[in-house]
């Protein structure tokens, strides 16, 4: 038997769903009460308001409310069972940060920021959603996203030298929230008929601040190793000009020449970058010295290496993403070591980059970039 309600509790049962109404209805948030079956049940003033839909047909299962043309940041639709109050009840979890497009009363597209949690009411499972739009924050987001993927496609060429019996194969590999934005950047130029430069670097982060280090960094080197001869003094301008535009960050980057006489000779200084490798029919060597990280330490003189390569062998210059994991390092050497020889160039830098993808079990954890340089003599 039902105990008897007095008046006290009959006052003070009004008083708490007049707060309650009161609460909703000053929120700036939207709040939606669905059920299993998807259907909305209940929904506060602010979220006919974010939705510009009348709550009569928001709650008016014979009108598909317009929450059913959403998608993803990616384009996809999101199925009804993706919807986060859907995803909460099935998981029976809460579902925080969830973002989605949803076409609007008014049919603009519109993106919301959305909370779910599951709870029941009158004994039946629902779904309290909560949600703010941040369609400008999308926006804004996209916008930053294509220009830094613009800096981004720069810092490493599309299009590159060729003749002279020399074959450029780059590769790049991005990983972590940055995807498409990192501080790598490698590239050659013909200087004279016989002349090529080449260089490859590595801007310390990620991001928008690494790329725009990344981007400094590859127009001097293009510029200073077009006025001098010497590699370790384009690596001495590089450090000096990053010291006055981008004062307490740092690089690490390898330039050289390749001149083609009768015979082909590769002069190249490490400014704190991994050592390039050297592999020929029968065996791989690792070339050079390093040299002080340029924009860390005092400019001083980086050591220069010079080397004479025959035909048929390739010189294979990396970041040091390609060896890193989150759980280990491997050497390069090694990787190398265990690659069949006398692949195109192509070929190899391909396998080269697709084996250090799966270095045991272990995830990649930074940018990776690898450019192989062949050297085929051409048949008279």
């Amino acid at each position: 038997m039902s105990p008897v309600s007095t008046s006290a509790d009959l006052e003070h049962r009004l008083l708490d769903a007049d707060l309650s109404a009161q609460i909703a209805a000053g929120l700036h948030e939207g709040v939606m009460i669905v059920e299993e079956s998807g259907m909305i049940i209940w929904c506060n003033d602010a979220a006919c308001r974010l939705l510009r839909i009348t709550r009569s047909r928001l709650l008016n299962p014979a009108s598909p409310p317009s929450r059913f043309q959403a998608q993803r940041l990616d384009g996809a639709p999101v199925l009804r069972e993706e919807h986060p109050g859907m995803r909460a009840l099935a998981l029976d979890v809460a579902v925080k940060n969830s973002v989605m497009g949803i076409v609007a009363g008014d049919g603009e597209m519109i993106w919301l920021l959305v909370d779910a949690t599951p709870t029941t009411l009158n004994g039946k499972p629902v779904a309290v959603t909560v949600f703010t739009e941040i369609t400008g924050e999308v926006a804004e987001r996209r916008q930053t996203a294509a220009r830094m993927s613009e800096i981004t496609r720069t810092l490493r060429q599309p299009v590159w030298p060729h003749g002279h019996g020399l074959y450029f194969a780059p590769r790049y590999r991005s990983v972590g929230p940055s995807r498409e934005i990192g501080g790598d950047f490698y590239g050659a130029q013909q200087l004279r008929p016989n002349r090529f430069g080449f260089y490859i670097g590595d801007a310390c982060g990620h991001g928008a601040k690494a790329a725009g280090v990344a981007a400094l960094a590859r127009h001097t080197l293009r510029t200073a190793g077009e006025l001098l001869e010497d590699p370790s003094e384009v690596l001495a301008h590089l450090h000096d000009v990053i010291e006055v535009e981008q004062p307490h960050t740092y690089l690490t980057a390898i330039y050289g020449y390749i001149d083609i006489g009768e015979q082909t000779t590769v002069r190249f200084s490490s400014g704190g970058h991994p050592l390039p490798l050297l592999i020929g029919e029968d065996s791989v060597r690792i070339l050079g010295a390093p040299g002080p990280i340029i924009g860390m330490v005092s400019n001083g003189p980086r050591p220069v290496t010079v080397v004479d390569v025959q035909d048929g062998e390739q010189l294979v210059l990396h970041t040091d993403g390609l060896t890193s994991t989150r759980t280990r390092d491997i050497e390069a050497f090694d990787l190398l070591s265990q690659l069949p020889r006398n692949l195109l160039t192509d070929f190899l830098a391909d396998l080269l980059l697709g084996l250090a993808n799966s270095i045991g079990d272990a995830e990649p954890d930074d940018d990776a970039s690898v450019l192989v340089i062949g050297f085929h003599r051409p048949v008279d």
